[in-house]
């Protein structure tokens, strides 16, 4: 600001100056909500018309005078009284651009409410600064990641999101929309009304407001009742945006959202054997896309749902399928060969390609003997591979496999003697 040149990020500096004292006005009748900012009087025909509150009257004048560089300057720590008796009757210490817009910001932290001014402060910031809005959403893109963090020793993990600008509003829309038709909802709503009725106040469950993140119930020190089994107990703002999202994600695979994959709409596969289906002792938990372990409760609750696919294994895991000379694996053939190599979860028959339940890797049912050699298609000659070793083995590159054989592409062959050295 205050160039020779006039300029303010490219922009003119009397429009920008004009434009960020008029936002200030409409930032404060926005926070203050307009409706109390105005008061109502009778006409001369005892008509009753809306007026301008007087607040918003001086509110202009104040600003009027600091465009015209009258308005008064903002103070430091060093201002002296002496200083301000001189610049009694309209200082002159905002004829700068830089003045005009402290006493602006000035004047906005005066008036907006506190929790409203970050958002209005970034907006003044973006309005004279444009560019380096922009710059700040490149580095947002730049940035951009999601990771998954599953529990090494539990089911479940953490999600961590670095969004960009459009991510964010597309998922703060989403969430907004999804916790509307949350089914549990109206419970957290008629619980938090009787609490409130019951005499708690929000300083008792400052937890369960939107200005806080999460909430850990003490079952020793909760009020009125709250214990007793059969009481609902209000979610917390972070669980009821968890149960949101996964609300929003399951409405997208039951429309089929998702499209196919293996022959088959997406959907969510899991493995369990017939000793977990009769609940026998000793049976092993069921598992799912991830690799990871899944609660029984949880299969149960799916289970009402779910369409099922018996796949009959040999004594030596193998699934007991046909021979066909239909060019690829149809979709319950695929289904047998993934229970085989791992079930939903099945890792690459390489090495050390991917890692088990990366959502990014994606398997590729492999013929060891090519098709137009045999012109069959069976189970036992498939493998499951990722792109990087389906590519490896399409390109005459001789790999080590998990079975402990060694594979090209024409099918299994001797361990290369170089890997015997």
């Amino acid at each position: 600001m205050d160039r020779p040149d006039g300029l303010i990020d490219g922009q003119l500096a009397g429009p920008v100056l004009d434009a960020i004292i008029g936002n200030t006005l409409d930032l404060i009748r926005t926070g203050t909500l307009s409706s109390t900012l105005t008061a109502t009087t009778v006409d001369g025909n005892g008509v009753e018309v809306e007026v301008e509150d007087p607040r918003i009257l001086a509110l202009r004048a104040e600003l009027d005078a600091i465009r015209n560089g009258r308005g008064p300057r903002p103070r430091s720590d060093s201002d002296s009284d002496s200083d301000s008796d001189s610049d009694s009757g309209g200082g002159s210490g905002v004829a700068s651009e830089l003045g005009q817009v402290e006493a602006a910001l000035v004047l906005l932290a005066e008036h907006l409410p506190a929790r409203f001014l970050p958002n209005a402060l970034a907006e003044q910031l973006g309005a004279l600064l444009p560019s380096r809005l922009e710059d700040q959403a490149s580095r947002a893109e730049d940035a951009r990641r999601l990771a998954l963090h599953p529990h090494p020793d539990r089911p479940g993990g953490r999600i961590t999101i670095e969004a960009n600008a459009e991510l964010w509003e597309t998922l703060h829309v989403l969430l907004a929309a999804m916790a509307t038709r949350d089914p549990v909802s109206p419970l957290d709503t008629a619980a938090l009304h009787t609490l409130r009725h019951q005499g708690v106040t929000p300083d008792d469950l400052t937890e369960l407001y939107p200005y806080h993140e999460h909430i850990d119930w003490n079952p020793l020190s909760q009020p009125n009742g709250l214990n007793e089994p059969g009481v609902h107990r209000p979610r917390s703002k972070g669980k009821r945006l968890h149960d949101a999202l996964l609300l929003l994600l399951q409405t997208a695979l039951a429309q089929g959202l998702a499209g196919s994959r293996d022959k088959a709409p997406v959907s969510i596969n899991v493995t369990l054997s017939e000793r977990l289906l009769h609940h026998l002792p000793g049976a092993r938990p069921a598992t799912g896309g991830s690799a990871k372990i899944l609660p029984t409760s949880l299969i149960r609750r799916w289970w009402c749902d779910a369409a099922t696919t018996p796949i009959v294994l040999s004594h030596t895991l193998k699934p007991l399928g046909t021979i066909h000379t239909q060019r690829t694996l149809t979709s319950r053939e695929r289904k047998a060969s993934r229970t085989q190599h791992g079930g939903p979860a099945s890792a690459c028959a390489g090495m050390s390609c991917c890692r088990p339940g990366d959502p990014l890797v994606q398997l590729e049912p492999h013929h060891l003997t090519r098709y137009a050699v045999t012109g069959t298609t069976s189970m036992s000659d498939t493998i499951w591979a990722c792109q990087a070793l389906h590519h490896q083995l399409h390109h005459n590159q001789t790999i080590e496999l998990r079975n402990g054989n060694w594979a090209n592409e024409h099918g299994y062959v001797p361990m290369p003697e170089a890997a015997r050295q």
